[in-house]
């Protein structure tokens, strides 16, 4: 972490990113274990994280509507992962899903200078 650069963080975008919520989803991901990426997805600690940062406000310090289109963006996108993994569907779809969601989960995490 640079001194000049500040990250954003609030409770529920740390609970959703903690390694104790993402990184089972990561690790089945990573493994194309696709019956365990739909397992993951549906742990009611993930689903409780994912709408507690969906209803949460970014500080206001961090909010730009970049930011603010990237969080609305990394929730339906890891929504449609949660749908797509849970019909069994294409493969293809849900990596591009859930390689969005994180590509979005990175733009809220952006740092900002000081």
């Amino acid at each position: 972490m640079k001194i000049d650069q500040e990250y954003p963080q609030w409770d529920e975008f740390v609970t959703l990113t903690s390694t104790e919520v993402l990184m089972p989803i990561d690790t089945t991901f990573a493994q194309e274990d696709w019956k365990g990426f739909n397992k993951a997805l549906n742990n009611p600690e993930f689903k409780a994280a994912l709408d507690a940062f969906e209803k949460s406000e970014l500080p206001s310090h961090f909010a730009t509507d970049e930011r603010a289109k990237a969080k609305a963006d990394a929730v339906a996108d890891y929504r449609e992962c949660i749908k797509l993994a849970g019909s069994n569907g294409n493969t293809k779809q849900i990596k591009e899903a859930y390689e969005s969601a994180r590509q979005n989960l990175n733009k809220v995490a952006a740092p900002i200078k000081n």
